[in-house]
């Protein structure tokens, strides 16, 4: 149970009571015995991201600009981790250019808001961009849930696309990452 908690909540205390609180309400715990008991499958809730958890990131969610929203939306689908290049490539129409989507990850990331800075990242077409990652795996989630079908379709393309065309002739290395983007934008 502990390990399976610390997974879903990564240790963040407000996460974690509030998960608490979720498994005791739909009756996953049991403490009739002054212990914490699961009464159910621990799987049963290793997906369920309890309703005050999603409220207070859909809050934080709300007070972003369109901008900085659509930014993290299209990191969102790329991955936990992700290149500000791979969120780039997402754009409507044409790529957003790299620079805006970097300097908008790098002001979250200062901010301490939604992402956090790692490295850099240097692709094979000589693209170089900062590598962010999601503060909190629930905070993509969150996000990512939050996309409609067809634009989500649209985004993974798109983003297979422009991470095959960056990395050239090294793609067969992330091979399972490009799949993963192909077959959810309906390209097998």
């Amino acid at each position: 149970l502990a390990s399976m908690l610390y997974r879903q909540t990564e240790g963040n205390p407000l996460f974690l009571v509030s998960l608490l609180h979720d498994m005791e309400a739909r009756g996953l715990l049991d403490r009739s015995d002054s212990n914490s008991m699961l009464d159910r499958d621990l799987h049963e809730f290793a997906a369920h991201i309890p309703g005050t958890v999603r409220q207070f990131i859909m809050l934080q969610q709300e007070r972003l600009s369109a901008a900085e929203r659509r930014v993290l939306e299209a990191a969102s689908v790329v991955g936990a981790e992700f290149s500000a290049a791979a969120a780039a490539g997402a754009g409507d129409g044409e790529e957003w250019e790299l620079e805006t989507v970097d300097e908008c990850c790098g002001a979250l990331a200062r901010r301490e808001h939604f992402v956090r800075a790692q490295a850099i990242d240097a692709w094979a077409d000589g693209t170089v961009a900062t590598r962010y990652r999601f503060i909190h795996a629930l905070y993509r989630e969150v996000l990512y849930e939050q996309i409609p079908p067809a634009r989500c379709i649209r985004l993974h393309g798109r983003i297979g696309n422009r991470i095959e065309q960056g990395y050239g002739p090294n793609a067969r290395g992330i091979a399972a990452e490009l799949a993963v983007h192909f077959v959810q934008g309906r390209d097998v």
